[in-house]
C-alpha cells in the first residue's frame, strides 16, 4: 500500500484509470502465483499416491486401506461394504479434488483482471481522443491513445497467457485423479479377492 501511494505522489501526471490498468498486471501476478501454489501441492498429492511403489505412512492411500479394513471387519454384506468403501472413496477423492475444481473456478477471473486493462485503456484513449481541438495537436494526442491501446492490449494477453496453461494443467491433474480413484477402486476388488 505504501509503495502504491508512493507511486501516486510521485507521478501526478498519471491518471487514476491508468494506474488502475497498469494495476491490473498485479491482480494476474498475485492470481496467478496462488493458482499456481494451489496446483502444486494438488499435484504433489497425486504424484505420491500414484507414483510411490510403496505404501508412505499416513498416505491417502495408507487411509484409504485402514478405511476399508475396518469397514470389511465390521460389515459382512459385499453390499455395505461395497456402499461404504465408496463413501470413503468419495471422500479421499474429495480431499484431493477440492482445491483443484476451486483453482479451475477461480481462474476464471484471470481473464477478467485482463478485461480490467483493456476497459481502462480504451478509456484512456478516449480521454486524448476528447483532447484534439486543433490540428497540430492531433499527432500528439495520437500518441497518447496508442498508449491506451497498447495497455488495453497488453494486460488481456498476460491475462490469457497466464489462463490458459494453468487451464491445461487443471484438465491434466483431473485426469490423473481420475487415475488415482481407479487405483483405489481396483484396490477394493484386490483386497475382496484375497
Amino acid at each position: 500500500g505504501v509503495l502504491g501511494c508512493l507511486y501516486l505522489v510521485e507521478n501526478q501526471g498519471v491518471s487514476f484509470v491508468a494506474w488502475l490498468g497498469r494495476f491490473s498486471y498485479v491482480l494476474i501476478i498475485c492470481a496467478a502465483s496462488s493458482h499456481v501454489l494451489v496446483l502444486i501441492h494438488a499435484w504433489l498429492h497425486i504424484k505420491r499416491e500414484l507414483f510411490s511403489r510403496e505404501p508412505s505412512l499416513n498416505s491417502l492411500s495408507d487411509i484409504r486401506m485402514e478405511k476399508l479394513k475396518q469397514i470389511e471387519a465390521n460389515n459382512r454384506h459385499y453390499i455395505d461394504v461395497r456402499t461404504r468403501d465408496d463413501e470413503v472413496i468419495d471422500d479421499l477423492v474429495g480431499f484431493v479434488s477440492e482445491p483443484i475444481f476451486n483453482a479451475r473456478r477461480d481462474m476464471t477471473r484471470l481473464p477478467l483482471y485482463g478485461y480490467l486493462g483493456t476497459v481502462c485503456g480504451i478509456l484512456l484513449m478516449a480521454q486524448e481522443l476528447g483532447r484534439i481541438d486543433e490540428a497540430s495537436q492531433t499527432f500528439r494526442v495520437l500518441s497518447s491513445m496508442a498508449t491506451g491501446l497498447v495497455l488495453a492490449f497488453k494486460t488481456t494477453l498476460v491475462a490469457l497467457l497466464a489462463y490458459l496453461p494453468l487451464r491445461k494443467v487443471v484438465d491434466v491433474l483431473l485426469k490423473r485423479l481420475a487415475e488415482l480413484e481407479q487405483n483405489w477402486r481396483r484396490q477394493c476388488e484386490e483386497f475382496n479377492n484375497r
